[in-house]
């Protein structure tokens, strides 16, 4: 390293304080910032009281940051002991917003609890009315992902271990959950909206827990794809249920059969051209007048959205 003063060390010391301050600002574990609400006044709420204290840390983070830059433009840092420094610096960065976005995550699901019961609950009873045996399974199974949601709500922030085992088993049970609503789907094609609208329920809480966005999770694929075609002479099977309106047009049943193909991937332009110069009208034509379609088949609607597919 180059002649320095001692200012390489000044660094290390302020980025040590400047982590043990975010943490300490509330955003870490919370029997860590417990005994700090205490103290807060009672007219003033925890949000109020972090947002300087926030603001405050960041700043600190850029100062940091420009301290580096300086120390290695007058040469009182080299670049490889600066280099060390940002990783480290990035590493706890992003730490610390993985925890915020668990944190806002919770909220995320509380608030979509509150919604369920008063919109998503009584479709659902309404269903099971009518089909106890296709719809019964999806209420077990939506009682099993607001369990993995409790536990999800126990755990600290910090807690990576115990979010990976949360995450694999909400993928699992997604993916049983897409699977009964496209069975109930096809024993129901009347009652689309409602049968589309317990999925999406769900879906907002899946997210949140993988902490991923919605358009992400339509490309979520399961182990075994969805789709089965018997020849164009009879209708698709999605989940091995028939799906109702008999068979698809010929251009449609060699679209999906190169969908199945190159399952778990993606088609692109020139390969869905190749099959069919109308592909888009045809697809669309598909997921227009037989909805339940658009459980399974993805149209990406804008350039790099991951492609067409079966997912």
């Amino acid at each position: 390293m180059s002649e320095n003063n001692g200012e390489p060390q000044a660094i290390v010391e302020q980025f040590a304080a400047l982590v043990a301050k975010a943490v300490e600002s509330g955003i870490g574990k919370a029997h860590t910032s417990a005994p700090r609400l205490t103290s807060t006044p009672p007219d003033e709420s925890v949000a109020e009281w972090l947002a300087p204290r926030i603001r405050e840390t960041m700043t600190h983070v850029t100062a940091l940051i420009e301290d580096i830059t300086c120390a290695v433009v007058s040469r009182r840092l080299d670049a490889a002991a600066a280099a060390d420094l940002a990783d480290a610096l990035q590493q706890q960065v992003v730490a610390l917003m993985r925890r915020a976005s668990r944190l806002a995550a919770i909220r995320r699901l509380a608030e979509g609890a509150a919604r369920d019961v008063a919109v998503f609950e009584p479709r659902l009873n309404d269903l099971t009315t009518i089909r106890p045996d296709r719809a019964g399974p999806v209420a077990e199974t939506i009682s099993g992902l607001r369990e993995v949601e409790k536990r999800y709500a126990q755990l600290a922030p910090d807690d990576d271990q115990g979010y990976s085992e949360a995450r694999d088993l909400v993928r699992k049970v997604h993916e049983e959950l897409r699977q009964h609503v496209v069975q109930l789907a096809c024993a129901l094609p009347d009652q689309a909206e409602a049968v589309a609208l317990v999925l999406e329920s769900s879906r907002s809480h899946i997210c949140a827990m993988l902490e991923i966005s919605e358009e992400e999770l339509r490309l979520v694929t399961g182990v075994e794809c969805p789709l089965t075609l018997n020849g164009g002479d009879e209708p698709p099977l999605l989940y091995h249920i028939p799906v109702p309106g008999g068979p698809v047009t010929n251009n449609q049943y060699l679209l999906l059969q190169a969908l199945r193909d190159a399952y778990p991937g993606a088609l692109h332009k020139d390969q869905m051209e190749a099959i069919c110069g109308s592909y888009v009208r045809d697809l669309k034509q598909l997921l227009n007048e037989r909805p339940i379609f658009t459980h399974v088949v993805h149209l990406p609607g804008r350039k790099g959205a991951g492609g067409y597919r079966i997912a």
